[in-house]
This record gives structure tokens, C-alpha cells and sequence, in this order.
């Protein structure tokens, strides 16, 4: 529980506090740890991970009826941290947008073909390289034209009699 405060306190990866924890007597003190025990990433991670959420709730509830018995804070109002971090997130360029969108469509067209016959053409993998041609173009002359390709419309409905519509049902 004591890892569980240094984690989020310090803005430490599970690799960063696995890393500090045996080099940094004040933390080895905070976490009660015998020089012998140095606990790995995975380790911390995984133990972390275990905390349910009602026991989160039950600390937060008991330290706010702590911090009101000692007048340092009643419990009232809510503080929230919007500290900016980085994140593995993938910057939502309208290319990507594109391709989740066709990928989308596609999935969903998948499951529309079990329950209802229907026949449209997949152009997953044509979106797919279209949308890496137009992050690695270069210059906006050579991006426009790529962005006109009418495979970027998405899965082609096939009528019954053989005819392709488009994503909108014309022909």
C-alpha cells in the first residue's frame, strides 16, 4: 500500500520505482523494506494492480474522516491534479481517422453479413496503404491527391444485381 502512494506521488513508471527503490533509503524506509527485498517492475505492477476499487474507496473514506478529525480538511469540496503527461496515444491525424473509420465500417459490415446477406467489397488493407502514403508524404502537393482515392470511402455495398454502390447507396 505504501508503493501505491510513491507510484502516482512521484510520477514514477513501475520500471523508475523498481529502479529508485533500493538506491533511495527514504523510500526503502517509507515501504518498511529489508535491504534483501527489492521488488522487480512486474512485481510492483501486478501488486498494485490487485488493489480492488472498494478498497481505494474505503482509504479514500478513511483518510478525508482522518484529515476532518484532525482539521486539516473536511471533505467537502474535491481537488483534482490536470498535470499534463505523455501517453502512448497516437496523434489523430484525419489519415487515421480515415482508416479506424473504413476499419470500422468493415467490422461492422462483418457482423451485419451474419445476421443479413449482403456482399460489399473490403478495402482494409487499400485504406490501409493509402493512409501510410499520405502520413509519409512530404509535402501537401503530393498529400491532396492521395486523399481523392475512392477507396477511401469506405466498404462497397454490391447490389443484386451485381452493381457496386457506393457508402451513401448510389450507384
Amino acid at each position: 500500500m505504501r508503493t501505491a502512494i510513491l507510484y502516482p506521488m512521484h510520477t514514477f513508471s513501475f520500471r523508475e520505482l523498481a529502479f529508485e527503490m533500493p538506491f533511495n533509503q527514504a523510500y526503502r524506509n517509507f515501504c518498511r523494506l529489508q535491504l534483501d527485498q527489492q521488488p522487480s517492475d512486474s512485481a510492483l505492477q501486478r501488486d498494485l494492480n490487485r488493489i480492488a476499487p472498494k478498497s481505494w474507496n474505503g482509504i479514500n473514506r478513511c483518510l478525508i474522516r482522518y484529515a476532518a478529525a484532525i482539521g486539516v480538511e473536511d471533505g467537502k469540496a474535491v481537488r483534482t491534479d490536470c498535470t499534463v503527461m505523455n501517453s502512448p496515444i497516437h496523434y489523430p491525424t484525419d489519415s487515421a481517422l480515415l482508416s479506424d473509420c473504413v476499419r470500422k465500417l468493415t467490422d461492422l459490415m462483418d457482423d451485419a453479413k451474419k445476421i443479413v446477406s449482403v456482399s460489399y467489397s473490403n478495402h482494409r488493407v487499400v485504406v490501409k496503404r493509402r493512409a501510410l502514403a499520405i502520413s509519409n508524404a512530404k509535402r501537401m502537393n503530393k498529400r491532396v491527391p492521395l486523399y481523392l482515392d475512392p477507396s477511401l470511402v469506405g466498404p462497397i455495398l454490391i447490389d443484386d444485381q451485381g452493381g457496386q454502390k457506393g457508402s451513401d447507396g448510389r450507384p
